[in-house]
């Protein structure tokens, strides 16, 4: 009897765990099924699915191109570059009328400093889309980064003409005629860039930089638009704070961008401690008050030369001379015959 028992239970176990295994393979069933029945536009848009939900969505699908090319991205989110690159060779001869895929497979190797494998695919589409804009200001960008500044105009110009509101091509011939120290030209193809985008934070930081160095008084203007665009960036106010400390003099308003900096976006930002303590110290008969923000300075970026300096000019401001010795001695630890580190030694 107690052998029948057993059996029994046995029996009702293995049905349970039966029933348990058909209704896991159920749920697996129709998650696939739910998978595979996603648009393209889903796919695209999906946050959910994961490489191994596109293997088995490619397997049955082997033919739906979005897929291949959905899986790049997120290969590349995962730093897996080659296999990024493999499954945009797979979307691209599974369907190669999508030029996007091409500018995404190039834009790859130029990760990988590859450009001229980036140059030929580009050319390629260039040929095969010969009306596509954005395929023209790829190329013109990949030859703006390889400094062919000649070619650069040449694509960029290109890309203008099949669409005159490009602000990606405009930005990228104002940087060439930057990198060529030709400002005049440069900002007004910044401009015409904001003019085609307004929001294209990149176009109002470069004009906010130009202005700055020309000691234009509408770089404010530049950079507070750079920062209703993206107030998450701390580039724009740091370079805000940058003009009205050395360009308008405005010591106050140069501190409260770096204090801003440094309670709400970033306390660990060394160049906004390094800026606070060299008005401190070259401003002000305070040189002690400068010594924690040069010590915070070096707190969180070890490598700022001049944070040793400074440290040692105000500590040999107020008689510290040891202490100024050291920080000294440190910042040619950090740079070996850095001039003004021996100029201060040699003072002593």
């Amino acid at each position: 009897m107690k052998t029948l028992k057993y059996i029994a239970l046995l029996s009702i176990a293995a049905g349970v765990f039966f029933l348990d295994s058909c209704t896991n393979n159920n749920n697996k069933t129709q998650q696939a099924k739910k998978e595979n029945s996603l648009t393209n536009k889903e796919i695209l848009a999906s946050t959910n699915l994961t490489i191994k939900d596109l293997d088995s969505l490619i397997r049955l699908n082997p033919k739906n191109d979005t897929l291949f090319y959905k899986r790049s991205k997120l290969q590349l989110a995962g730093k897996n570059i080659d296999e990024a690159i493999n499954d945009l060779n797979l979307a691209i001869k599974v369907d190669s009328n999508k030029p996007e895929y091409y500018i995404e497979l190039a834009n790859l190797y130029i990760v990988k400093a590859e450009s001229e494998k980036s140059r030929d695919i580009l050319k390629a589409a260039a040929k095969r889309f010969k009306k596509n804009h954005d395929v023209f200001t790829e190329l013109g960008k990949l030859y703006f980064l390889v400094q062919d500044y000649k070619n650069a105009h040449k694509y960029l110009d290109q890309a203008i003409n099949l669409y005159p509101y490009d602000a990606k091509a405009y930005y990228y011939k104002a940087m060439a005629y930057l990198e060529t120290q030709d400002t005049t030209k440069a900002k007004f193809y910044f401009n015409k860039a904001v003019e085609s985008d307004p929001k294209m934070y990149d176009a109002y930081l470069m004009l906010g930089a130009v202005a700055t160095e020309q000691k234009d008084t509408l770089a404010p203007e530049y950079f507070m638009a750079a920062i209703r665009i993206d107030s998450t960036n701390i580039e724009p106010r740091f370079s805000l704070g940058y003009y009205y400390q050395t360009v308008a003099k405005d010591y106050p308003k140069a501190v409260e961008q770096y204090d801003y900096i440094i309670q709400n976006m970033d306390s660990t930002y060394a160049h906004a401690y390094f800026n606070l303590g060299y008005m401190i110290l070259f401003y002000t008969d305070h040189p002690e008050a400068s010594i924690p923000y040069f010590k915070n300075t070096i707190k969180y970026d070890s490598t700022v030369v001049d944070a040793y300096v400074n440290l040692g000019i105000a500590y040999k401001t107020i008689g510290e001379i040891d202490s100024a010795k050291y920080f000294l001695n440190k910042a040619l630890k950090v740079k070996p015959n850095y001039d003004r580190a021996i100029k201060e030694i040699n003072s002593f």
